[in-house]
């Protein structure tokens, strides 16, 4: 006598047993990439026991060691990255030759900089590192006075804005004026962490304001809600101006100081 099968039982299982297999093709996957998982966090954790400090404003942190890569982040000057480990061979960007670097940045990302926009030390160089940073801000405070150092004026939106005026010295010095206004004199400093001149005393646009360099430009701009406030300079010759006394003479003299720089 013939046997019957159940015909349910065997389309269940002809369902079932792909589907396990399925399963377990995917739970093994997972497991290995969990494991290349572990190895990335146990690799960037060891780090080469050095540390990088940014030499460059806007340095980019890219995700591959390649120029075309994707941005992770921008450095400014002065920060610090710890470096993880160096590409195997050096890359040409413009004239310069230098290894890529993985690091890890205090601010949680991680990514790739060029060499030649860090300068690099061993992490128990505290004492070297310290010195090294002192000189650096040093002269890049005496640069940034020398850049700063003219008269600006505010660029006026609206006719209705108020000219704003704004010597600056390189001596730490400063004057902001407007046309029918009493003078306010102080002195700056420069605060890099934020990238902002603070005045003593204020200004007639406030107690600070923003700067950027550009291709060697400085620029400067106040934020004021959706309306900026942007400065340029009109000329570096600035030992014959005084606001108190806005003559004739005075306004031919910053004219002629315009034309020479330009």
């Amino acid at each position: 006598m013939p046997v019957k099968v159940k015909t349910d039982y065997v389309k269940i299982n002809y369902i079932f047993i792909p589907v396990f297999l399925l399963f377990l093709f995917f739970s093994f996957l997972n497991c290995e990439n969990e494991a290349a998982e572990e190895i990335d966090r146990n690799a960037v954790e060891r780090t080469t026991g050095e540390i990088g400090i940014i030499l460059t404003e806007n340095t980019v942190m890219r995700l591959d060691p390649m120029i075309y890569s994707a941005v992770v982040t921008y450095l400014s000057k002065g920060e610090k990255v710890k470096i993880i480990k160096k590409s195997s061979t050096k890359s040409w960007i413009g004239n310069d030759s230098d290894y890529w670097y993985m690091t890890r940045y205090s601010k949680g990302f991680l990514g790739w900089i060029y060499g030649r926009n860090m300068k690099i030390f061993a992490e128990d160089e505290t004492g070297k590192i310290k010195k090294y940073l002192s000189k650096f801000w040093q002269k890049e405070m005496a640069k940034t006075r020398s850049m700063l150092k003219g008269l600006w004026k505010s660029i006026r939106i609206d006719s209705s804005d108020p000219e704003q005026n704004l010597i600056v010295y390189d001596d730490g010095n400063y004057i902001s004026y407007l046309s029918d206004e009493k003078i306010i004199k102080g002195q700056y400093r420069l605060n890099y962490k934020e990238s902002e001149i603070v005045f003593s005393n204020g200004t007639y646009f406030g107690k600070k304001i923003k700067y950027t360099t550009r291709e060697r430009r400085l620029y400067l701009i106040v934020k004021n809600g959706n309306k900026d406030l942007q400065f340029k300079k009109l000329t570096r010759k600035i030992e014959n101006l005084d606001p108190e006394k806005k003559t004739e003479d005075q306004t031919a003299d910053q004219s002629e100081n315009q034309s020479e720089d330009n």
